[in-house]
C-alpha cells in the first residue's frame, strides 16, 4: 500500500513552526495525518534553506535553528535534496521574467521540485 504525499513549501513550515495563528491550524491535520503513518510531507532541501535563513530577517539562533533542522529529520517528512535537476528546469520558467529576484528564482524552483515529488 502506497502512503499518501503532499508537498510543503516553505510557507506551510515557516506557518507551522511559529505557529502563525492563521496558517498552523490548517497544517494541523497534515502533520496529524503524517504522525499517524498515513501520509508523507514531501519538501526539497531548498524549503529547509528558506526556513532557517529568510532574507532580509536576523539569522535564528543556534536553538532555534537546531530546533527547525530536528523537525525536518521527523521519518514522515521527506526532503529531497536533489536541488539542481529542479534549478535547471526551473530555468525556462525564470526567463519568463526580464531579471528575476532571487525569491522568484527559488519559487520557480519549488513549482518545479512539487511536480517532480510524485
Amino acid at each position: 500500500m502506497s502512503v499518501d504525499r503532499r508537498y510543503w513549501d516553505s510557507d506551510a513550515f515557516l506557518g507551522w513552526l511559529p505557529n502563525e495563528q492563521d496558517k498552523a491550524p490548517k497544517c494541523e491535520g497534515v502533520l496529524k495525518a503524517a504522525e499517524a503513518g498515513q501520509l508523507q510531507i514531501v519538501t526539497s532541501a531548498l524549503t529547509l534553506t528558506e526556513v532557517i535563513r529568510l532574507k532580509g530577517k536576523p539569522r535564528l539562533p543556534r536553538t532555534e535553528e537546531d530546533r527547525i533542522r530536528a523537525f525536518f529529520e521527523h521519518d514522515w517528512i521527506v526532503v529531497r535534496r536533489d536541488a539542481l535537476k529542479p534549478r535547471l528546469r526551473a530555468n525556462p520558467l525564470i526567463r519568463l521574467g526580464n531579471k528575476p529576484s532571487a525569491h522568484q528564482q527559488m519559487d520557480a524552483e519549488e513549482v518545479v521540485a512539487a511536480r517532480d515529488f510524485r
